[in-house]
Formats: C-alpha cells, structure tokens, sequence
C-alpha cells in the first residue's frame, strides 16, 4: 500500500478522529470545570527551539497544541473578544472541512450557499432590520468592514478626493480599509468622543464642514457598536439622522457588540440600527461560533453587489447571481462558514443568543459594581457592553498595572489583557465564557491583590 493511499485510509480517518478527541473531550471538562491553567505561556523564540527540529507523532501533537493553546472555555479566560464557541459550532466546522467545498460558485458549494443566504435574512430578521436586507458572510470583521466600505465608495458621487468620518475610538480596520482602497490619511476625520468614549453628534456637522471647506467629498461616516478598546456605543441613531441629511453612507462596525440586538433587555444599545446602510457583525464573538465568520448586512439589496464587479467568464456571467458567492465576496475558495451559524440557529434558535448576550452584560455590570465600592480599585467608565475597563490604584498607576498583568499572563490562571484610555493603562476583561460567574471576577481580584503585596 502506498503512502498516499494509507493516508486516505478510512480507519486513519477513524483512528485519528479518535485520538484527537479523547484528547479535546478530556480538555474540555477540564477547561469548563476550571480545573486547568487558562494557558501556559513559553516566550516565543524558546518555543521554536523546541518545534523547529522536532517531529511529532500525531498524539502528541493534538497534545502539545492542547496544552500550549489559549483555554475560551474556561471561565476564568475574560480576555480578548473570541467566542468559547458551542459544541455543535465546533463540529459543523469539521464537516465543513471534511467537504471543503469552495463557494466561489453555486455548483462547487450548494448546500452552504443557500445556508449563507439563510443565515443573513434570519439574522436581519432578528434584529428587526428592514425586509430589503441583503448581505453575505466573510473571513471576519476586518474584511467585512473592507467589503461594506467598497461598496459605500462605489456608491459615491462624485468617485474623487474622497473622505470618511470615523470615531476617534474606531477600530483600525476601518482606517486600514480606507488606506486599502486608496483613501490617503489626511481623508479620514477623526469625530471627538464624550466622558463615556462615544461619539460626540455636537461635533459632527463642524466635523463634516471642515472636511468640505478643505475640498473632501465624504462618501461615508462610520459608527462603533460597540468599539473594541472600551465597548463603547455611539449614538446611533443621531448619527444615522446625521448621514440622511448629508445624503452620505452610514457604517456600523458591529463586529463586536451589533448583535446585542438579540437581547430585548440591552437593544436599546443599538436604537437605530435599522437606519444604517450597511452593518458588519461577528458571529465569533457574541453568536458563539469558532472564527471566522462575520455577517455584512445592507439595507438595499443591490449594494451587495457593488464592491466587486470584476469579469471571470470562466467562472461567472455577466449578471448579477446571488448564489455565486464570488460575485459578492473578497473570497474565492469562500469557506463553508455558514454551517455552523445555520446549526445553531435551527437548532437552539433566537433565544441562546439573548440569554448569552444578556447574561454577559448582566455580569458585566454586577463587576463594576464591585469596582466601584472596591478602595484600591476604579473604573475607567461605566461600561456598556460586555467589556469592563478597570485598573488598582497606585503611585505609578500605569507601571504598576502593566506589571499585574504581566504577571497575570505568566502565572495563566487567569487571562485579562489591557488598554490605555488617554495614556492611561487599565486592566481590561471582556466577559466572553457564559460559565464565568462573580465568583470568578472576586477570585481575579483577590489574586491582583495578592501580585501587588
């Protein structure tokens, strides 16, 4: 038997379908009981050595990418904004893999092509927006963002010396956007924010006039829901006002915090959202899917198609198709990321996404409650969303809190991670595992206090 025809073997399939998952399973009962580290930090160059002449067996591979990899599903993880993705996500994305079906056309990808289309009109019906939204999945919010704004400048009149209206707190991938696509720095303007970091709308027709006395056409103004350093909300629907009057485009960057419309308690975080023209929102984040997988949605149907128009008579026609993804997507080879966001929907439906959307922002604020009656702590703001801003109160503040967190990460019981707000570091935890309780927020604190005594 050859090496090749080995491989393909299908008790190999079977055996090591086994062994990675007798390895993952035990990991995760570890992982959601607390029992394990949330990660084992090796600095980088002292990890290569290891790997770059070694060959693993497969066991221990699945092994040592268990054991050095970032533990989600541990309650004590409050770090970055990634998703301790459900089970059944998990595993429609190994069937996904196992057809590896590229969408670039209906035929190469039936099933998951339908499932995006599905995905995208549930999801706008979820969030109430109108019933000419359209839209497609993409490789994350970057690339969301990116393909949303083609179409914001495609939809511009006139096409030169173009301008947008970014939040001074908005995500570097709206301003990378604007430099992919030709936009120089001096085109993008900054809106100020308020005491609680969300766009100030008083500034925005001051804004917007300087842009065009200095000879800018503004093709589009972009919102946060919520912003990735604090988890502000700008006022949307001021600023969606705003757009309509100026007959510009109007972005929301929900990749983080656009699904909290999901949750009668907090949607009003999101009033207006209906108005917009187009809306990125990451399903790896707050829908609990593995990445990558990000939803852009348009108000109009149409302008779906407007960011990419290229010819590829070996693949496409001249007409606009909906199922042939490549028409409407940055993607050729488009992974079949659809499956699992169709999973959970059928399967579990709207409400896990409240109840985890609500149950976070619940936890969130019973947290900064507990900050605010601490002595040796203080909040950065109030919070908004999910992500808690908090730092321990010292001489040297900034030193001393980089420090926590340092040792934070070296110790791996717990991973937070930080931010600076006005050149003043803070500790920063985004509430992302739905088994993390008050009881682990108090046991974090406690454990700083420990690091600074």
């Amino acid at each position: 038997m050859s090496i090749l025809t080995d491989a393909y073997n299908p008790t190999a399939y079977q055996a090591f379908a086994k062994e990675a998952l007798e390895v993952l399973l035990q990991d995760y009962h570890n992982q959601l009981n607390g029992n394990s580290k949330v990660s084992n930090t090796i600095p980088a160059n002292e990890l290569l050595a290891q790997w770059k002449d070694k060959t693993w067996t497969f066991s221990d591979l699945v092994q040592q990418v268990s054991h050095l990899s970032m533990h989600i599903h541990n309650p004590r993880y409050m770090g970055h904004q990634v998703s301790a993705p459900l089970p059944i996500a998990i595993i429609m994305d190994w069937v996904a893999a196992h057809y590896n079906n590229g969408m670039a056309v209906y035929e190469m990808g039936q099933a998951s092509s339908v499932a995006d289309d599905v995905v995208i009109k549930k999801l706008a019906t979820w969030l109430n927006l109108p019933n000419t939204t359209n839209g497609i999945l993409t490789s994350g919010g970057t690339i969301g963002n990116l393909t949303a704004l083609l179409a914001a400048r495609k939809n511009a009149t006139p096409h030169t010396n173009l301008a947008m209206l970014v939040s001074a707190e908005a995500h570097y991938s709206l301003v990378r956007s604007a430099y992919i696509m030709g936009i120089p720095k001096e085109n993008i303007y900054y809106l100020p924010t308020n005491e609680q970091l969300q766009v100030d709308v008083t500034q925005l027709l001051h804004i917007y006039n300087k842009a065009i006395a200095d000879g800018k056409h503004v093709f589009a103004i972009c919102a946060n829901a919520c912003s990735t350093s604090t988890g502000a909300y700008d006022p949307i629907d001021a600023m969606a006002d705003f757009a309509e009057q100026q007959n510009i485009w109007f972005h929301i960057d929900g990749a983080h915090g656009g699904a909290v419309g999901l949750s009668n308690k907090y949607k009003h975080l999101t009033e207006g959202i209906e108005k917009a023209d187009s809306i990125v929102i990451d399903f790896h984040k707050m829908l609990l899917c593995p990445a990558l997988i990000t939803a852009v949605l348009y108000k109009n149907t149409n302008a779906s198609f407007l960011p990419f128009e290229q010819k590829a008579a070996y693949l496409l026609s001249d007409e606009p198709e909906w199922e042939n993804m490549a028409m409407r997507t940055a993607e050729c080879t488009k992974y079949m990321m659809s499956l699992k966001a169709i999973a959970i929907m059928d399967v579990y439906g709207k409400n896990i996404f409240e109840e985890f959307i609500t149950r976070q922002h619940d936890l969130t604020l019973d947290c900064a409650t507990i900050i605010s009656n601490a002595s040796d702590f203080e909040l950065a703001l109030a919070p908004q969303s999910n992500i808690l801003c908090f730092r321990y109160i010292a001489q040297n503040s900034n030193a001393v809190n980089l420090a926590i967190r340092q040792a934070i990460l070296e110790d791996g019981t717990f991973y937070i991670v930080k931010t600076e707000i006005n050149r003043e570091v803070f500790l920063r935890c985004t509430f992302m595992n739905p088994f993390t309780t008050v009881a682990h927020f108090e046991e974090l604190l406690a454990n700083i206090r420990k690091i600074v005594t």
